[in-house]
């Protein structure tokens, strides 16, 4: 985790606040006391962290996450490990980002904004969006919230290449259909 942390550190802005998810659990211990009991009731959908700008709300709960993973399976484990890998060779061969998400068992949204005049449906708003932004297009096919989509060059030419096929089958089809010879020469 130290050596993930250089790397963060190593391509950053100079004087931005960027959260440190490296803190151990007795760093974060009565935060953990508190965020363990608030997941374990049932009655619980959701948990706001609110404080001013810079305090630390994300390094916590980032760090608490962090620490949490370390409890999931084996075999998640090993599942997020080679989710990650193939994440990393997409990127670096295809240069576009997630391909498959890692197994995880929290949903963690951030609103930056959060101080600002805020009305209680502004707010939900704002939450529903990230949910449906982060989220795969697919679970949710009725949705009026356009999106944008990830592809990449390969997705387009084989879209393209699977529509092309369809018009020249088609204008075969059409031309044997008719028996007319202006389509294609046979």
């Amino acid at each position: 985790m130290a050596q993930e942390r250089k790397e963060i550190i190593s391509d950053s802005t100079p004087g931005a606040l960027y959260p440190k998810n490296d803190l151990d659990e007795r760093e974060i211990a009565s935060y953990k006391t508190a965020l363990d009991t608030a997941l374990k009731d049932d009655r619980i959908n959701n948990i706001a962290v609110t404080a001013p700008y810079g305090v630390g709300k994300s390094t916590i709960l980032e760090s608490y996450f962090n620490i949490r993973k370390d409890s999931y399976p084996w075999y998640i484990k090993w599942y997020n490990a080679r989710i990650r890998k193939i994440n990393a060779l997409k990127k670096q061969y295809l240069m576009s980002p997630k391909l498959f998400n890692e197994v995880e068992d929290y949903e963690f949204i951030n609103l930056p904004n959060f101080f600002g005049i805020l009305e209680s449906n502004d707010l939900q708003k704002k939450v529903v969006e990230q949910l449906l932004f982060k989220s795969n297009p697919k679970r949710y096919p009725f949705s009026k919230l356009k999106r944008i989509k990830d592809t990449s060059i390969i997705i387009d030419i084989v879209t393209l290449l699977i529509f092309l096929i369809g018009v020249v089958s088609s204008l075969y089809l059409y031309s044997k259909a008719t028996n007319k010879q202006s389509f294609f020469i046979v």
